[in-house]
């Protein structure tokens, strides 16, 4: 991370600022409605730090590690944010300085795997750490299958799932890896396996598990921060194992791996870096079902890698670096109750037919190996809930007819039975 933004670059990165910018000219308009948020301030944390790992759990935010002084030092430091008192205490230290690790949580578990170790630029490692919350300890796990940095590990169920980051050698990223690799926390002998790789390598990219799919969001390619970042987005299916591209973001980012979390069925992103270069303070939410992004209200201040997450209903935002100060202390949430977390889920097999649909009926097809009650939900392009209904199932594969009346349109078909969860789309001419 850079003290300053640098500008005599320009010149020779021309070409790829050309194109980049060629691309945005060819990408469909995204309407910029900012959706209220009003911001507060809440109490600040002991250490200021940027490029930290952090992350939601409950009523809490875990924030750790992170460059602390301009120097760019890294502290085994660790704090923990209530936010019901607004307070904040120690947690046990980092067992290694680390930046650049992307966080994920089970409940009762924080995982950070890969990163770069100590001082900048830091030593890239293959570390994998797991945090016990009960106990506030430190153990290691099965190191990945290859050094990375500035990666991105996300779970989904009982797995985790690691993909992208750079191979750095001193301070010079040689290559962005595309490499996927899952990891089954239930396993006897818990190892590392491979998955379908990333459509495009990036570095520091953000990701999200949300229904049953994850997700890897911008980034930016090799060390190029200032033209280098990305606005794609892909979507993974487990199983199908394979990704598809979604909606752009409005902007293209990176620097957001511990800055991307998941609120009311969608997934937010705040702040990172802009191309131009440029610190973002945009806070952005996309609609999986709809395929669609929205500008939230913005940021305080701009804020390149902070910590934001979702704790207690609340958007929580901490550290990170403004432009002036390589770390800051600041720490802003919504002063309003937006929403909960949604519990992640395990896939289910859903079919509608017919679809196309003349919306007044659909046959529903699911497959999950339990029986009880289901749940559907059905939503317009633009998330508004439409109908609602249950039903239950044996075991196994069922058909369930369902009256609706629907106008023209696309809409979501959701549905839950316990920790199963699928969504389609439904046309309806």
């Amino acid at each position: 991370m850079p003290l300053a933004l640098p500008l005599n670059q320009v010149a020779r990165r021309a070409g790829l600022a050309t194109s980049l910018l060629l691309a945005a000219a060819l990408r469909p308009a995204v309407a910029q409605v900012a959706v209220p948020i009003s911001w507060v301030a809440a109490a600040p944390t002991t250490l200021g730090r940027s490029e930290s790992q952090g992350v939601g759990v409950g009523n809490k935010v875990y924030v750790m590690g992170g460059f602390y002084d301009t120097s760019l030092q890294v502290t085994l430091n660790g704090e923990v944010y209530d936010v019901t008192t607004d307070t904040w205490a120690p947690m046990a230290n980092m067992p290694e300085g680390i930046t650049h690790s992307g966080t994920a949580e089970d409940g009762n578990n924080l995982y950070l795997a890969g990163g770069y170790v100590g001082q900048a630029p830091g030593a890239i490692t293959d570390h994998v750490w797991r945090y016990n919350i009960p106990t506030n300890t430190w153990s290691a796990m099965p190191p990945l299958p290859g050094a990375r940095g500035a990666g991105i590990i996300v779970r989904l169920g009982r797995e985790l799932h690691f993909y992208g980051g750079a191979i750095r050698v001193g301070g010079t990223v040689v290559r962005d890896t595309p490499d996927h690799w899952a990891l089954n926390l239930d396993a006897p002998l818990p190892a590392w396996t491979v998955r379908a790789p990333l459509p495009v390598a990036t570095n520091h990219l953000g990701g999200a598990a949300l229904n049953g799919k994850i997700y890897a969001i911008g980034g930016q390619l090799l060390g190029d921060e200032d033209f280098g970042n990305q606005s794609s987005i892909y979507e993974y299916d487990p199983t199908a194992n394979a990704w598809t591209a979604k909606a752009p973001m409005p902007r293209a980012l990176g620097h957001t791996a511990n800055s991307v979390c998941v609120l009311n069925n969608r997934i937010v992103v705040i702040g990172g870096r802009l191309n131009g270069p440029a610190i973002a303070g945009q806070v952005v939410e996309f609609n999986p079902a709809a395929n669609s992004w929205r500008d939230l209200t913005p940021l305080p201040l701009p804020l390149l890698a902070p910590v934001a997450a979702v704790a207690g209903g609340r958007l929580i935002i901490n550290g990170g670096y403004d432009g002036l100060h390589p770390t800051v202390t600041s720490t802003w949430r919504s002063s309003l109750v937006l929403g909960s977390r949604p519990a992640q889920h395990l896939p289910a097999a859903l079919a509608l037919w017919p679809n196309p649909s003349t919306g007044r009926g659909v046959s529903l097809t699911v497959d999950t190996p339990q029986s009880g009650a289901c749940a559907v939900q059905i939503s317009n392009a633009l998330g508004q809930d439409q109908q609602s209904l249950t039903f239950s199932k044996p075991a196994g594969a069922f058909r369930h007819d369902l009256t609706v009346a629907l106008r023209p349109g696309v809409y979501s078909v959701a549905l839950r039975q316990g920790s199963y969860y699928a969504v389609q789309k439904l046309v309806v001419n």
